[in-house]
């Protein structure tokens, strides 16, 4: 049986033009630091870009990093 069904912190990408979206949800009740690893595959999962941040997300906030993927 699964004990554990639900994450506080979830990170999904959003494409905007030459730009991707990378948008952070924090529903725990403290704040969270780490650090925000990304990387950009093509079709046969070979890393066109890859980055990495450090992040601060406040409790119970939604929060975004916009990345330029046209001058990398």
């Amino acid at each position: 049986i699964a004990k554990r069904f639900f994450a506080p912190v979830m990170i999904s990408a959003c494409e905007e033009g030459t730009k991707v979206a990378l948008w952070m949800c924090n529903e725990a009740t403290q704040d969270k630091h780490g650090k925000l690893v990304w990387k950009l595959k093509n079709n046969k999962a070979d890393v066109l870009l890859s980055g990495e941040k450090e992040v601060e997300l406040e409790e119970n906030k939604l929060q975004h990093v916009l990345i330029d993927i046209k001058n990398k």
